[in-house]
């Protein structure tokens, strides 16, 4: 129920449990607030009152005043401050000890500015008792010097760390995070790393850096090449590297395909003509030219069905021009010549934009239709078919 809402809990702890008016007047006046309106009947209901110590006119509740709490925030301030408060003889002494003479009287507060002078240097400063007490000092100065001396850190040991990383100094040692003139005892590089670096990553020359990353990504080239057969690719050419293309015959279908390593690792294929998604070169297939009035555009394509061009025509698209191949690879070569054609030598670049296409696709296959009329664009896809003589 009191998950629910339906309960409050228990009367106590919920201040609605009756209360005794003189006995309430009374427990406030022990705590030192005297009230200015009858009891409001529950502990938990706020009771104006004015607070006997400072005169404050405060609104107090019964349920917090028994519980110890104190209801003038005027006086919890001040009884706070007086809880900081520390004797002027202890608070000169704890100065002293963290090398600090004071100068004048104790301000009487752990954050005012006391002016004192440094035992170590003799400046003068405004350092705060909290401060001090915290262990961070009285005196800029000083403390500049020892954070310096801090970064620098031992010199000897310094240079150890950079021989042992195979960096050889050239010049006195600055900091740790200085830019140090070394040269490489590897490759005989002259580099300028940070011992700082150098010590959190093990070295500092950045020609001995890609010579270990490439010796960690390289392959045993007989290790490639069995794992590639192993993949169903024969290797027509030595390997070039895990990332790079390599000519290779895929074994199951005998066409010739380029793959990579790296992706042949992962899981995934590297022939076309096998692929069982997506557009087979295998099949039949068709390219068409669409033409979209409103937005002014033209687009080439190709697809192995109807479901492409329908899914077009439904957003606004006309068909145009088509034709039928008995392979998509003759079909996927001519769309690719038209395209080439277009960007390459008429120099068009795509007209529409991928927001404008949405789940359609295909925008970087658009062009403005009046520098490209649907028209010149089939004379465009009849003459790449020409060329490369597909009937």
């Amino acid at each position: 129920m009191v998950r629910r809402g339906a309960s409050r809990g228990c009367k106590y702890c919920g201040g609605r449990a009756p209360v005794d008016a003189k006995v309430a007047v009374a427990d406030m006046l022990a705590a030192g607030l005297k009230p200015l309106e009858p009891y409001p009947g529950h502990t938990a209901v706020p009771w104006r009152c004015r607070c006997i110590r400072c005169g404050s006119e405060v609104t107090a509740r019964l349920q917090k005043v028994r519980a110890g709490e104190g209801c003038c925030q005027q006086c919890g301030v001040e009884a706070s401050a007086a809880a900081r408060r520390a004797d002027a003889a202890q608070a000169a002494a704890l100065m002293r000890a963290g090398g600090s003479e004071p100068l004048e009287p104790y301000p009487g507060g752990n954050h005012r500015p006391w002016r004192c002078r440094c035992m170590a240097c003799g400046a003068e400063g405004m350092p705060t008792r909290a401060n001090v007490s915290r262990g961070q000092g009285g005196c800029v100065r000083c403390g500049i010097k020892t954070n310096a001396a801090i970064r620098l850190g031992d010199a000897e040991q310094a240079v150890v760390d950079m021989v042992t990383a195979g960096l050889r100094p050239l010049e006195a040692y600055r900091g740790v995070n200085k830019p140090w003139h070394c040269r490489c005892t590897r490759c005989g590089s002259e580099v300028w790393p940070r011992l700082a670096h150098v010590r959190s990553r093990g070295g500092g020359c950045i020609t001995c850096g890609y010579v270990a990353a490439k010796a960690k990504q390289r392959t045993d080239p007989d290790q490639a090449e069995r794992e590639m057969r192993s993949a169903g690719y024969l290797p027509l050419e030595p390997y070039p590297g895990a990332v790079h293309r390599w000519r290779c015959t895929h074994m199951p279908c005998g066409q010739e395909v380029t793959a990579r390593l790296s992706k042949i690792r992962s899981g995934e294929g590297a022939c076309r003509h096998c692929a069982s998604y997506g557009f087979n070169l295998l099949n039949p297939a068709v390219v068409y030219a669409l033409h979209h009035p409103v937005l002014g555009a033209v687009k080439v394509g190709i697809t192995g069905g109807d479901e492409r061009i329908g899914k077009y025509v439904r957003n606004g698209w006309i068909l145009t021009h088509s034709a039928g191949f008995t392979a998509g690879a003759a079909a996927w070569t001519v769309e690719q010549a038209v395209l080439r054609h277009i960007r390459e030598d008429m120099e068009f670049s795509n007209f529409l934009t991928a927001d404008q296409m949405g789940f359609q696709g295909g925008w970087t296959e658009t062009f403005d239709a009046d520098l490209l009329p649907p028209d010149g664009l089939w004379q465009l896809i009849e003459q790449e078919q020409n060329r490369l003589e597909f009937r």
